[in-house]
């Protein structure tokens, strides 16, 4: 239930996008009852005709919850006095007009139905005659009339909403309960708006522990280790995530290892399941052939040896022996900063740091990893930067973020301008950054890739949904290595 409240449901079905997170914050969600109605309140009908603004207030006790009429208050009393689902404006009409509910559903159909205001026309005298008829104020027909209209269209159901937010909050229940397990299951099925990436780092703050691919332990998604718990892991991570490495490949690496056990020397693995030289490069630079006890730095050594000299052969692969064809000495491991970029390049995953911090190192703290989220945090605030995960307590501040890309959403104002919604990923957390139109003008030509970027603001509250207002965003400039994200 904290974990819904916080909003801190990345990964969880229903619950994830930016919006939906401010939503959970905002309502202080703890209950199913909660999650289903945060799930309906999400909707285009509610948001767009401004109940669910209402909606948040009432149930913060920062607003009276309001009727239009006394008939309507033992219909909506759970919901507030706001229309939330899709029955409810059978029910409305239905109380008003003094019709069944049958009726009433006709009425509902009527009005979805009607597509433009000259066919909504027939449909809304029929209901303020009928209102009229039966004694109600005109004022208050008027004002139903515009509430059912604007929300009818695209409302949810309650049966939908209850699906939705039951398994919303069954899904919530796991990620607090079994991170590691939760974690598992989501790389192996993932489907949401964020990248992957953004899901190991989520995980990590967790407490999840990851380990890189292997070619004698991964099987091809990501499973829990044998000696690994449901709560912190490790998580192996599957070869299915290896860059370039094709599903025949997949295929004969694992049914070779089934058949014939673990890969004892790289030749071995070559031999047996003769991937081609990309694919053994990849392989190598993803760290799923240390268990070999070789140097990354000798295994690709070796490996372009093998290729020069069987590459030519007719089969699929052209590695025929078990053996190398030329003695390659050991050679000295590659730089750490070197291994971790090898590793982003290749799964595109920050396993070992934060991508933020690949792209950006004076961004990794002293020392080799792991590193804590304190560490991380000390870090940023060394730089003049606001840890993401800080911003919260900094409300009312002037602050700079600098993180990379973990969503952005573009939408156009009520006039027609675009603003943005932008999610930064900092490493210690995300940070909710708002671009109205005349700061998204100016940031436009400098917000390509991932980042990173520096994004400079005032930090605000709405009803506990803490957003970054951003007045700047530009490309962070720190000590960048040679590759860049």
């Amino acid at each position: 239930a904290s974990l819904i409240a916080a909003g801190d449901t990345l990964g969880v079905f229903q619950l994830e996008s930016p919006g939906m997170r401010n939503l959970l914050r905002m309502l202080r969600s703890r209950s199913v009852d909660e999650t289903i109605a945060a799930v309906a309140l999400i909707r285009p009908g509610p948001a767009g005709s401004g109940m669910k603004d209402a909606y948040v207030k009432r149930a913060r006790g920062l607003e009276q919850a309001r009727y239009l009429h006394p008939r309507l208050e033992p219909l909506l009393a759970e919901s507030y006095g706001v229309l939330l689902y899709e029955e409810d404006v059978m029910a409305v009409a239905a109380a008003l007009a003094d019709w069944t509910l049958a009726e009433g559903d006709l009425f509902r159909r009527a009005l979805v139905g009607a597509k433009s205001t000259e066919e909504r026309e027939p449909v809304r005298r029929l209901f303020l005659a009928r209102l009229a008829e039966r004694g109600v104020d005109e004022s208050v027909a008027r004002a139903a009339w515009e509430d059912l209209s604007r929300f009818a269209a695209y409302a949810f159901c309650k049966a939908h909403a209850a699906g939705y937010g039951v398994l919303a909050y069954q899904a919530g229940y796991l990620k607090a309960r079994w991170p590691a397990a939760f974690a598992v299951a989501l790389l192996a099925n993932h489907a949401g708006m964020y990248p992957l990436w953004v899901h190991v780092a989520d995980a990590e703050r967790h407490g999840v522990r990851f380990r890189l691919p292997c070619v004698n332990r991964s099987a091809e998604a990501a499973v829990l280790e044998p000696d690994g718990d449901p709560e912190t892991g490790p998580v192996r991570l599957g070869l299915s995530g290896v860059r370039d490495l094709s599903e025949a490949t997949r295929t004969r690496l694992l049914t070779t290892r089934e058949e014939g056990g673990a890969f004892s020397s790289l030749a071995d693995f070559l031999a047996r399941a003769r991937p081609s030289l990309t694919e053994a490069q990849n392989l190598i630079a993803a760290g799923a052939l240390d268990q070999l006890g070789r140097t990354r730095a000798s295994l690709r050594c070796e490996a372009q040896a093998t290729h020069a000299r069987y590459g030519e052969a007719e089969e699929e692969g052209a590695f025929h022996v078990r053996r190398s064809p030329v003695a390659v000495p050991e050679l000295p491991e590659f730089e750490p900063a070197r291994l971790r970029l090898l590793e982003w390049q290749t799964l595109g995953l920050g396993v070992r740091a934060h991508p933020v911090e690949l792209a950006s190192p004076d961004l990794l703290p002293a020392g080799e990893g792991p590193w804590s989220l304190e560490a991380r945090k000390r870090t940023r605030a060394a730089l003049g930067l606001a840890p993401a995960a800080d911003v919260e307590r900094r409300v009312g501040e002037r602050v700079r973020v600098a993180g990379l890309v973990a969503a952005a959403r573009r939408v156009a104002t009520t006039r027609g301008d675009r603003m943005l919604f932008l999610t930064l990923d900092d490493g210690t957390g995300l940070v909710e950054c708002t671009l109205f139109p005349d700061a998204y003008r100016r940031a436009m030509g400098r917000l390509s890739g991932l980042g990173p970027f520096v994004a400079e603001g005032r930090v605000e509250s709405s009803h506990g949904a803490v957003t970054l207002n951003t007045e700047k965003v530009e490309r962070y400039e720190g000590r960048r290595t040679s590759v860049s994200t």
